[in-house]
C-alpha cells in the first residue's frame, strides 16, 4: 500500500518561500515557469505554489512532452524557467544540436534538474548555449526540496569551468531553513568528502509522519532527524553528494 505523507499549509508555505530565494531558485513574478513535471509527483517540486504566490505565468506542457513541442512552448511563451528529470534535457539536447534554428530561448533563462543526477554532459551543452542548469534534491517526504546545487560560491572564485561543472553536479548544500548530516555505525560521519553514510534531513517542511500509520517508526531517528535511505557524503564546505541506497527498490 502506498503510504500518505503529511503536509501543512506552514510547511508549503515555508517551502515555497525558500524556492523564491535567489540563491536557491531565484523566482520573480516576471518568471514564465514551465514545470514538465506532473504535479502529483512530489507537488510538482512545489512549483505550482511558489508561481501562485508571487503570480507568476506558468506554462503546463499537457501530454506535448517531446523536445519539438517543448522548444515551441520556449519560444511562443517566452518561458524563462523551466524544471525536468534528466531525460527530458537529454532529449532536447539531441534536438537542439539537430535543429538549432529552433533553440530561441528568452534572456535569462535558466533550467532546474531534479529526479536523478545529472550528467556532467547536460551542465556543459547547456552552459556553451548560455543557459545555466541548476540541480535539486528532494524527496516526497521533504516536500522535495532540500539541498540545491546551483554552481560555485563567490568564494571560489579561481575554480576552473571543469571544476565548476563538478560541483553542480553534485546534490549541492541544504536550502535555507534545512539541516542535513549523514550518519554511520560509528555515530555521525566527518565532512571529509569521503566516509559515507545515510543522509538524514530536518527542517520545517520535512514530513513528521505518514497518513494514518505509525508502521515506519523506523524513518525518523530518536532525536526527530528524518532517514531518507540515501547514502551520502559530505565535504568540508557543506557539499553533499548521494552514492548509493541503503536498499535496492524496483517500483
Amino acid at each position: 500500500m502506498p503510504k500518505g505523507v503529511l503536509y501543512s499549509h506552514r510547511a508549503m508555505a515555508l517551502h515555497a518561500m525558500a524556492l523564491a530565494l535567489p540563491d536557491v531558485l531565484d523566482l520573480r513574478q516576471a518568471d514564465v515557469m514551465l514545470p514538465i513535471v506532473p504535479m502529483f509527483h512530489v507537488n510538482a517540486w512545489g512549483l505550482p505554489f511558489v508561481a501562485a504566490m508571487l503570480g507568476i505565468k506558468i506554462v503546463f506542457p499537457g501530454s506535448c512532452l517531446d523536445a519539438p513541442s517543448i522548444c515551441e512552448l520556449f519560444h511562443s511563451e517566452r518561458v524563462n524557467f523551466a524544471a525536468g528529470v534528466p531525460t527530458v534535457w537529454l532529449n532536447m539536447l539531441q534536438y537542439i544540436e539537430e535543429h538549432p534554428e529552433k533553440w530561441q530561448p528568452k534572456p535569462g533563462i535558466r533550467i532546474l534538474v531534479g529526479g536523478a543526477a545529472p550528467p556532467e554532459m547536460i551542465i556543459r551543452e547547456f552552459k556553451k548555449r548560455g543557459v545555466p542548469v541548476i540541480q535539486g534534491w528532494g524527496m516526497t517526504e521533504t516536500s522535495p526540496l532540500a539541498t540545491i546545487s546551483n554552481g560555485a560560491k563567490s568564494t571560489m572564485s579561481n575554480l576552473s569551468d571543469d571544476e565548476r561543472v563538478a560541483i553542480t553536479a553534485k546534490q549541492g548544500l541544504p536550502v535555507p531553513f534545512i539541516d542535513i548530516r549523514t550518519v554511520n555505525a560509528n555515530g555521525i560521519c566527518p565532512q571529509d568528502g569521503k566516509t559515507m553514510g545515510e543522509l538524514e534531513v530536518r527542517g520545517p517542511w520535512i514530513a513528521s509522519g505518514y497518513f494514518q500509520s505509525t508502521d515506519h517508526p523506523d524513518k525518523w531517528s530518536d532525536d526527530g532527524w528524518f532517514r531518507t535511505g540515501e547514502v551520502a557524503t559530505r565535504e568540508s564546505d557543506h557539499y553533499m553528494r548521494i552514492t548509493d541506497r541503503t536498499k535496492d527498490l524496483i517500483k
